[in-house]
Protein backbone atom coordinates (compact mmCIF):
# COMPACT_ATOMS: atom_id res chain seq x y z
CA UNK A 1 0.00 0.00 0.00
CA UNK A 2 0.65 3.27 -0.88
CA UNK A 3 1.00 6.26 2.01
CA UNK A 4 -2.18 6.84 1.43
CA UNK A 5 -4.43 7.57 4.73
CA UNK A 6 -8.17 6.94 4.59
CA UNK A 7 -10.17 10.10 5.30
CA UNK A 8 -13.03 8.76 8.96
CA UNK A 9 -15.90 10.44 9.98
CA UNK A 10 -17.04 9.98 13.42
CA UNK A 11 -21.25 10.85 14.09
CA UNK A 12 -21.77 10.78 17.98
CA UNK A 13 -23.56 12.68 20.41
CA UNK A 14 -21.71 11.57 23.71
CA UNK A 15 -18.32 13.88 23.07
CA UNK A 16 -15.96 11.80 25.37
CA UNK A 17 -17.21 8.50 23.58
CA UNK A 18 -16.57 10.21 20.42
CA UNK A 19 -13.06 11.53 21.10
CA UNK A 20 -12.39 7.84 22.50
CA UNK A 21 -13.48 6.37 19.17
CA UNK A 22 -11.12 8.66 17.05
CA UNK A 23 -8.27 7.93 19.54
CA UNK A 24 -8.67 4.57 19.17
CA UNK A 25 -9.46 4.43 15.43
CA UNK A 26 -6.08 6.07 14.53
CA UNK A 27 -4.11 3.95 17.86
CA UNK A 28 -5.63 0.79 15.84
CA UNK A 29 -4.40 1.55 12.17
CA UNK A 30 -2.43 4.99 11.25
CA UNK A 31 -3.53 4.76 7.77
CA UNK A 32 -7.08 5.76 9.00
CA UNK A 33 -7.14 9.62 10.11
CA UNK A 34 -10.22 11.27 12.09
CA UNK A 35 -11.13 14.42 10.04
CA UNK A 36 -14.16 15.19 11.61
CA UNK A 37 -16.61 14.79 14.63
CA UNK A 38 -20.31 15.73 14.39
CA UNK A 39 -22.55 15.77 17.54
CA UNK A 40 -26.06 14.38 15.08
CA UNK A 41 -26.94 13.09 11.39
CA UNK A 42 -27.37 15.99 9.92
CA UNK A 43 -24.30 18.20 10.67
CA UNK A 44 -22.47 14.81 9.56
CA UNK A 45 -24.04 14.44 6.25
CA UNK A 46 -23.46 18.32 5.36
CA UNK A 47 -19.72 17.38 6.36
CA UNK A 48 -20.10 14.57 4.12
CA UNK A 49 -21.15 16.42 1.20
CA UNK A 50 -18.65 19.61 1.96
CA UNK A 51 -15.88 16.43 1.49
CA UNK A 52 -16.92 12.92 1.42
CA UNK A 53 -14.55 10.56 3.92
CA UNK A 54 -13.52 7.14 2.81
CA UNK A 55 -15.79 5.99 6.21
CA UNK A 56 -18.04 6.85 8.58
CA UNK A 57 -18.47 5.47 12.17
CA UNK A 58 -21.94 6.87 13.59
CA UNK A 59 -23.89 5.98 16.68
CA UNK A 60 -27.98 5.03 16.10
CA UNK A 61 -29.49 6.81 18.13
CA UNK A 62 -28.57 11.19 17.84
CA UNK A 63 -30.59 14.02 18.06
CA UNK A 64 -31.83 15.70 14.78
CA UNK A 65 -30.63 12.71 12.28
CA UNK A 66 -30.21 8.84 13.49
CA UNK A 67 -27.08 7.16 12.27
CA UNK A 68 -29.23 4.79 10.58
CA UNK A 69 -31.19 7.98 8.37
CA UNK A 70 -27.53 8.94 8.43
CA UNK A 71 -26.05 5.68 6.72
CA UNK A 72 -29.63 5.25 4.45
CA UNK A 73 -28.74 8.86 2.81
CA UNK A 74 -25.09 7.60 2.55
CA UNK A 75 -26.17 4.58 0.95
CA UNK A 76 -29.21 6.48 -1.20
CA UNK A 77 -26.68 9.33 -2.61
CA UNK A 78 -22.57 8.95 -1.76
CA UNK A 79 -22.51 4.47 -1.66
CA UNK A 80 -18.33 5.01 -2.29
CA UNK A 81 -18.83 5.91 1.63
CA UNK A 82 -18.01 3.08 4.08
CA UNK A 83 -20.25 2.99 7.20
CA UNK A 84 -20.09 1.22 10.60
CA UNK A 85 -22.18 1.72 13.07
CA UNK A 86 -21.09 2.05 16.96
CA UNK A 87 -24.02 1.28 19.11
CA UNK A 88 -25.16 0.87 22.51
CA UNK A 89 -28.15 -1.43 20.95
CA UNK A 90 -28.03 -4.79 20.40
CA UNK A 91 -31.69 -4.90 18.81
CA UNK A 92 -31.95 -7.30 15.69
CA UNK A 93 -34.09 -4.41 14.24
CA UNK A 94 -31.41 -1.99 14.47
CA UNK A 95 -29.21 -4.36 12.50
CA UNK A 96 -31.19 -5.77 10.26
CA UNK A 97 -31.94 -2.38 8.89
CA UNK A 98 -28.60 -1.43 9.04
CA UNK A 99 -27.84 -4.21 6.28
CA UNK A 100 -30.29 -2.69 3.78
CA UNK A 101 -27.89 -0.09 3.97
CA UNK A 102 -24.82 -2.26 2.85
CA UNK A 103 -23.35 -0.87 6.29
CA UNK A 104 -19.72 -2.81 6.66
CA UNK A 105 -20.22 -3.75 10.43
CA UNK A 106 -22.26 -2.84 13.29
CA UNK A 107 -20.68 -2.56 16.69
CA UNK A 108 -21.46 -2.67 19.97
CA UNK A 109 -20.31 0.30 23.04
CA UNK A 110 -17.88 -0.03 24.66
CA UNK A 111 -15.74 -1.06 21.75
CA UNK A 112 -14.08 -4.10 21.72
CA UNK A 113 -10.17 -3.74 20.88
CA UNK A 114 -9.81 -6.72 18.76
CA UNK A 115 -13.01 -5.97 17.61
CA UNK A 116 -12.07 -2.68 15.72
CA UNK A 117 -9.13 -3.69 14.74
CA UNK A 118 -10.28 -6.41 12.60
CA UNK A 119 -13.26 -4.36 10.97
CA UNK A 120 -10.20 -1.06 10.21
CA UNK A 121 -8.47 -4.07 8.23
CA UNK A 122 -10.73 -5.19 6.54
CA UNK A 123 -12.06 -1.19 5.30
CA UNK A 124 -8.34 -0.80 4.85
CA UNK A 125 -7.86 -4.17 2.62
CA UNK A 126 -11.46 -3.32 0.80
CA UNK A 127 -10.43 0.85 0.40
CA UNK A 128 -6.98 -0.31 -0.79
CA UNK A 129 -8.44 -2.68 -3.53
CA UNK A 130 -10.72 -0.02 -4.75
CA UNK A 131 -8.26 3.01 -4.96
CA UNK A 132 -5.86 0.57 -6.50
CA UNK A 133 -8.47 -0.83 -9.04
CA UNK A 134 -9.61 3.44 -9.80
CA UNK A 135 -5.73 3.91 -10.44
CA UNK A 136 -5.40 0.36 -12.71
CA UNK A 137 -8.14 1.77 -15.00
CA UNK A 138 -6.74 5.07 -15.11
CA UNK A 139 -3.39 3.25 -16.06
CA UNK A 140 -1.80 4.85 -13.48
CA UNK A 141 0.86 2.70 -11.93
CA UNK A 142 2.33 5.65 -9.45
CA UNK A 143 -0.12 7.95 -7.00
CA UNK A 144 -1.32 11.27 -8.70
CA UNK A 145 0.39 14.20 -9.29
CA UNK A 146 -0.88 17.35 -7.73
CA UNK A 147 -1.29 18.79 -11.80
CA UNK A 148 -3.10 15.23 -12.78
CA UNK A 149 -5.55 15.54 -9.64
CA UNK A 150 -6.14 19.16 -10.82
CA UNK A 151 -6.82 18.38 -14.98
CA UNK A 152 -9.72 15.65 -13.13
CA UNK A 153 -11.19 18.09 -11.03
CA UNK A 154 -11.46 20.60 -13.75
CA UNK A 155 -12.88 18.04 -15.83
CA UNK A 156 -15.23 15.91 -14.00
CA UNK A 157 -16.71 19.78 -12.70
CA UNK A 158 -16.77 21.07 -16.37
CA UNK A 159 -18.50 17.62 -17.36
CA UNK A 160 -21.24 17.92 -14.49
CA UNK A 161 -21.66 21.18 -13.53
CA UNK A 162 -25.42 21.73 -13.87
Amino acid sequence: MDDRRFRVIIAEDEKLIAKNIAKHIEAENPNFKVCGIYSNGEDALNAIKQQPPDVIFTDISMPVMSGLELAGEIHRTMNNVKCVIITGYADFQYAKEAMRYDVKDYLLKPVDPEELHKVLKELELSLTRIYDGVRSANNQESPLSPEEIVQLVKEYVQNHYA
